[in-house]
């Protein structure tokens, strides 16, 4: 069996993992395209079958299918396998290692003929370790007829081993290959890369390290999270390796002083001083600072009771209760009165916020995936952070675990919430609606895809929420119209709708909303001049639409140029007053996804910006057709170019009303007919009627009769 170390690396994560993983995280983690992770697996298809298993994907990712025996047996098989070459990160880490391991510069000759790749390779990978080194401030020294060392402070480099273990391995894997490495069980394999990391600590050492400190923290009455307790195994295992080779770490008189006055220090002499026979060393009082620093700035639960209960961790809980307000209100999701999410951001911060003060680094494995998972949940509590905490500079990776607080608080709520997607036939829209859901809604496990001609044969009372990008009625369930592209009058509306969900009293059946009683609540909530306010503003809007609305041919032979000309003709006709403002709009827009319509002909161009003046939308078949990308990354052929611009001010009326437009474009075959075509008459005609509808709907939820 042949694999390459890519290969051969894709194999051991996909097998190893116990939940999806992303081809976004795989593809970062090897620096290649998602393309190339792609195509690798499908070309370990053959070997997966040999053994009964096969790879798989749905919306959280890729994942091996087969039992736990038939995985371990080809990890065991492929463990044995030696590539021809290692991956780049490979070797790189390879390279530290034996820069960590010597006791002098090492010839760059010696380190090629190890990975027996060329001295330039070596020295290109030199390049990428120079950079590893510098967030821990290290130096990488190379000088011609000298060699290779890595320099910098004793203390600097046991954080870079330790960080370098946790970000090779992840934390799972660090505590099984550690207790493996413990036990002398080889039952899991791991890359040659990896194995090469463990050999950083001696495995004697760590056996007696790992009784130690165990032991001392039953008599300490300490109770550690995995990841604290791996991380002082492995700092006090580097720890006595180091100082058995004569390398004394140094801490600062006033920075020891004030850790002697902790409670944590008395914890870290009396496992300093339960080390010492074991190793026939005295560990020196900079070390057992160390160690109190690493308990500090861990998740040290202690069983007494009133221990955390003091002035600073009151202050930290109104911290808490703030950064929860603030995403409350700008989420839409409440929140505040969650006690246990209270709670966990509390015993999480303290330590963190220990360990961003001494500019501890700590690892997060799971970055990549929750920034793809909550990625608006993500960005909200990045920005939210400074604001509450205006003076500390805090990492991404712990923003990764603040987020799987908020995400686990989510789920709590409504777990799990199932929704089916409708479309009409044809078009696709679903799937894109779906994706975008899962990125808004963590809270949605279960999302299916459906069609308006299967609603019939779908067992709709399987579903917690029912969705659809095109009008449904008399279906016995509650329907949320939204649009494709998920805009924020959506997300409200569906927000509001796991409101309901959180708390049953306010709805009959699951999904069955009490007609009566919102109706009641609607005319209660609203006054008359609200009302009034509402009605022109609809009006308006509408009015904008159908005055505005054109049929006219370009001509391009590039999308950018096809925009130039359609920015300028709106210009003319006083819907745009910062033309090279909104082009530039419009281009990013492109670049960060595709703009085609899924299976048509047209590409829907959208902008809400203060360059707009006035509500336009226009339609503009194009003379030479483009090659563009669709929404669903796949490239299509676009005939017909949409235009559908709002001011940066615009109100929730006027949006819906171009949500209704933008969605009445895929309506049907028909209608999606009529826009490729450009035939204005029909267009207009087509316009006028169902936007009428709206505003008659809209009348009605408003409690307002027709004349």
């Amino acid at each position: 069996m042949y694999l390459t170390a890519r290969e051969k690396q894709i194999l051991f994560q996909l097998l190893s993992a116990d939940q999806a993983v992303t081809v976004q995280s795989l593809a970062e983690r090897l620096k290649v395209s998602k393309r190339t992770v792609q195509r690798d697996v499908k070309g370990l298809q053959p070997l997966l079958s040999e053994h009964g298993l096969s790879a798989e994907s749905d919306s959280r990712g890729m994942f091996v299918e087969g039992s736990a025996e038939q995985k371990q047996s080809l990890l065991r098989q492929a463990a044995e396998i030696k590539p021809f070459e290692y991956t780049a990160d490979e070797r790189q880490t390879m390279i530290v290692c034996h820069l960590l391991e010597a006791d002098e510069p090492v010839k760059l000759a010696a380190l090629a003929h190890e990975l027996r790749v060329t001295s330039a390779t070596v020295s290109h990978d030199l390049d990428a370790v120079e950079e590893t080194l510098k967030p821990y401030d290290l130096a990488l020294i190379r000088k011609r007829g000298y060699g290779v060392e890595i320099a910098g402070k004793e203390r600097h480099i046991r954080q870079f081993m330790s960080g370098l273990l946790a970000d090779q391995l992840g934390v799972k894997d660090t505590i099984t290959a550690l207790k493996d490495k413990i036990d002398r069980d080889d039952t899991v394999p791991l890359p040659a890369a990896s194995e090469r990391l463990l050999g950083l600590i001696d495995r004697d050492k760590l056996a007696v390290v790992e009784k130690t400190v165990k032991d001392g923290g039953r008599a300490l009455r300490l109770r550690l999270a995995d990841r604290a307790l791996v991380g002082l195994i492995v700092h006090v295992a580097l720890a006595v390796g180091r100082l058995e080779n004569g390398e004394t770490i140094e801490m600062k008189d006033e920075l020891l002083e004030e850790l002697k006055a902790t409670k944590e220090y008395g914890w870290a002499q009396t496992l300093a001083e339960r080390l010492s026979p074991e190793f026939g060393i005295a560990l020196p009082e900079s070390e057992v600072g160390y160690i109190t620093m690493h308990l500090r700035g861990a998740k040290v639960r202690i069983e007494k009771a009133g221990d955390t209960f003091d002035e600073a961790h009151w202050r930290l809980m109104q911290a808490c209760r703030r950064l929860m307000e603030i995403l409350e209100r700008r989420l839409g999701v409440r929140f505040s009165d969650s006690e246990p999410l209270l709670q966990g951001l509390a015993t999480h911060l303290r330590p963190a916020m220990y360990r961003m003060k001494h500019h501890m680094p700590i690892e997060n494995p799971l970055l990549s995936q929750i920034k793809h998972n909550y990625r608006k949940l993500f960005t909200v509590l990045q920005e939210a952070m400074p604001e509450v905490f205006p003076d500390l500079e805090v990492p991404e990776t712990e923003i990764g675990y603040l987020v799987m607080h908020f995400g686990a608080s989510l789920r709590a709520e409504v777990c799990p919430v199932s929704a089916l997607v409708i479309c009409s036939s044809g078009i696709g829209s679903s799937k894109l609606l779906a994706s975008r859901l899962a990125q808004t809604f963590p809270e949605m496990e279960r999302i299916d895809h459906g069609a308006v001609h299967d609603l019939r044969e779908q067992d709709l009372s399987a579903y917690d929420l029912i969705l659809s990008t095109v009008p449904i009625q008399n279906v016995g369930r509650q329907v949320i119209e939204v649009n494709p592209f998920l805009k924020d009058g959506d997300i409200r509306q569906i927000r509001q709708a796991l409101a309901k969900l959180r708390n049953p009293e306010s709805t009959g059946a699951m999904g069955t909303r009490k007609q009566s009683k919102d109706s009641g609540e609607k005319a209660a909530s609203v006054t008359g001049g609200e009302v009034l306010d509402k009605i022109h503003r609809y009006t308006d809007a509408i009015q904008a639409v159908l005055t505005g609305f054109s049929v006219t041919a370009v001509d391009g032979g590039t999308m950018e140029e096809v925009l130039y000309h359609l920015v300028k003709s709106s210009k003319q006709d006083g819907a745009v007053v910062d033309e090279a403002r909104l082009r530039k709009k419009l281009l990013e827009r492109q670049q960060l996804s595709g703009m085609g319509l899924p299976g048509s002909g047209c590409a829907l161009f959208h902008s809400k910006d203060e360059a707009v003046s006035q509500v336009h939308f226009t339609v503009h078949p194009l003379k030479r057709p483009l090659t563009i990308a669709g929404m669903d990354g796949a490239a299509m052929t676009c005939k017909t170019v949409l235009l559908m611009l709002a001011p940066g001010g615009s109100s929730e009326e006027t949006m819906q009303v171009l949500s209704r437009v933008s969605t009445l474009v895929i309506e049907n075959e028909r209608s999606l007919a009529l826009f490729e075509e450009g035939n204005e008459t029909a267009i207009r005609r087509l316009l006028e009627q169902k936007l009428m509808g709206f505003f008659k709907e809209q009348l009605n939820k408003l409690g307002v009769r027709e004349p």
